[in-house]
């Protein structure tokens, strides 16, 4: 009854706006050194809530700095572009889709946010990719710069009957005008459909070239000259969840230094304002920003480390506050950089030279420590450098605005993950990351825990007296509608087959596998739960802890050789595979 409530309040709006799920699978990695295990992609999917991780070593596609992606509504991925060439959901290279800016189809553009996936407003399966026009000249990105003769469009659709490809136009001109390296970034317009581009041209003074993609395709909306001006240079840029902000930082060289910008956007208009800009006077090799998914505050990472500050507090700048340094010299190749807001409410950072991991600020809408930054918080397995450029799918328009007239309202989108206590297995935090939850709307929302618990607070925390199977819902509501989103619990305890074992859903991969493998276990939240790796001679040779989620197993150490892996929890046999470790 629940799902048709919510079809029927979707029916009574003029326009209901879907779950935008684009950016639900991330990419990245090196591509050279292939038969090398540090070398290879990285998938990391959200659907679950918390994410999960797999690997490919044999595939040689660089992600590893200019690095953007896009997935239907689903969330079923479709295509993925280092600035150069265009790849599919099976990782192959797209026909008649490489060379896009001829800067290096191997390793494509050194320069993070060089290109930006969007689709196509009201037409699904279109999507447009914008790339940068030819290169210029070029230095390396420790000295120097990176200088695009304007930026390019390449548009295609994709054929689900069929799983093919059409690519409707590529090379087409959006503008020819010098503009700053990186920074590829767009905003969702204030009628909740169209997109904002806005284009920094490079030159003496600062003007905005202001473009405008809806339904009939890309329109220029006018230049605006920002006076005190964006210093040319390498620059990263994000605009804030709900589109009122855009943070800009820009590195000019040694000796002038890096250049920190916030400005407010008018979603109607497109208009922008200088608000705050800031000489942080060193240039950090690697740097990048970012913002909480409340969008209160703004990260920026740079020289080593990352900072906070709040939006709220009348004094921005002295509201800066430091929140993690890396010493350079035991981990000289590693910064806070490239910042990417996660479908799981997370904010996740690249570290800037090529390092098996990401950082991760645990709970961003949190000042100060409590939003618990963790330096190297995801091992990897191969190396990263990049997350992926995506905008903000989830902002719907601004209510009540002249340019709210399309009959679009922001109808909930119910979506919360759950993040178990390690020490108290039966605890849990759950999360709300629902979208389209304007304060204007009056939202409401209601847990219902499935042991007779019930809460109207956004991310609850409660523990479970006994082990158990919880079916657990969140309804969000506002004044047009409500929405559901139920998950099972599996807490400490699960189904059974045919065989009276307790069935748990894992998969173990890749297999065979070199140096790593990782073990994914679904919809399972253990109380006691650890692997054993057992050799041809009946040893156990390797033992580690399980949790819910992705569990990455480094297996360099042990020879070469068939394997039983051995899944216990709570002492009892649940899961027995074979596993193949090959040579180095």
């Amino acid at each position: 009854m629940k799902y048709l409530l919510n079809l029927m309040i979707c029916l009574l709006s003029t326009i209901c706006l879907q779950a935008q799920k684009h950016d639900f699978i991330w990419l990245s990695g090196y591509g050279g050194g292939m038969g090398s295990g540090n070398f290879g992609l990285i998938k990391i999917d959200f659907h679950e809530g918390n994410p999960i991780m797999s690997y490919r070593t044999d595939k040689a596609i660089d992600l590893q700095t200019t690095n953007t992606g896009i997935s239907n509504f689903d969330g079923k991925l479709r295509y993925y572009s280092n600035g150069d060439i265009l790849i599919d959901y099976n990782l192959e290279l797209v026909p008649n889709a490489q060379n896009l800016s001829r800067v290096d189809k191997e390793r494509g553009i050194p320069i993070d946010q060089c290109a930006l996936f969007l689709p196509y407003p009201d037409k699904p399966e279109h999507y447009v990719l914008l790339y940068p026009n030819d290169t210029v000249y070029r230095i390396d990105t420790f000295g120097g710069a990176v200088a695009f003769n304007g930026m390019k469009v390449l548009t295609i659709k994709f054929d689900s009957t069929h799983e093919s490809h059409q690519i409707l136009s590529r090379d087409s001109l959006l503008t020819r005008e010098y503009i700053l390296e990186g920074g590829f970034t767009a905003v969702r317009h204030a009628n909740g459909r169209d997109w904002w581009i806005m284009v920094f041209e490079r030159s003496p003074s600062t003007f905005v070239q202001r473009y405008i993609l809806d339904p009939s395709g890309f329109k220029y909306a006018g230049t605006q000259n920002l006076i005190d001006y964006i210093r040319n240079g390498v620059s990263n840029a994000a605009f804030s969840p709900n589109g009122r902000y855009l943070s800009i930082i820009s590195g000019i060289g040694q000796k002038i230094g890096t250049f920190l910008y916030l400005l407010t956007f008018d979603r109607c208009k497109g208009d922008l304002n200088l608000i705050l800009k800031e000489n942080l006077i060193t240039r950090g090799l690697f740097y990048g920003v970012g913002f909480s998914p409340d969008s209160r505050y703004l990260y920026w990472g740079h020289s080593y480390k990352i900072y906070q500050m709040d939006l709220a507090d009348p004094d921005i700048l002295g509201s800066a506050i430091l929140l993690d340094t890396i010493d350079p010299i035991p981990n000289f190749g590693m910064s806070w950089a490239f910042f990417r807001n996660g479908p799981d409410g997370r904010l996740y950072s690249g570290t800037g030279y090529g390092q098996p991991y990401l950082h991760v600020v645990e709970k961003p809408n949190l000042r100060g420590k409590a939003s618990i930054p963790r330096r190297m918080g995801i091992p990897l397995k191969v190396k990263n450098n990049s997350t992926p450029n995506f905008p903000n799918y989830r902002v719907g328009p601004i209510e009540g605005s002249v340019c709210d007239t399309l009959g679009i309202d922001n109808v909930p989108w119910a979506w919360w993950r759950y993040d178990q206590d390690t020490a108290k297995y039966r605890c849990f935090e759950f999360v709300d990351l629902s979208g389209y939850l304007t304060e204007e709307s009056e939202p409401e929302w209601y847990w219902d825990l499935g042991d007779g618990t019930q809460s109207r607070d956004t991310s609850p925390i409660h523990c479970y007296e006994k082990d158990g199977i919880y079916e657990v819902c969140l309804i969000v509501k506002n004044k047009y509608g409500a929405d559901t989103l139920c998950r099972t619990l599996h807490v400490g305890t699960s189904g059974t087959n045919d065989e009276g074992k307790i069935g748990i859903k894992t998969d173990l991969l890749p297999n065979p596998a070199s140096d790593h493998f990782v073990l994914n276990v679904h919809d399972y939240l253990p109380e006691r739960m650890y692997l054993h790796l057992v050799n041809a001679q009946r040893q156990t040779v390797y033992t580690q802890r399980l949790y819910q989620g992705s569990n990455v197993i480094d297996t360099h150490a042990l020879p070469p050789g068939l394997y039983s892996a051995l899944i216990y929890e709570r002492g009892i046999l649940v899961k027995a595979e074979k596993l193949v470790l090959m040579g180095e």
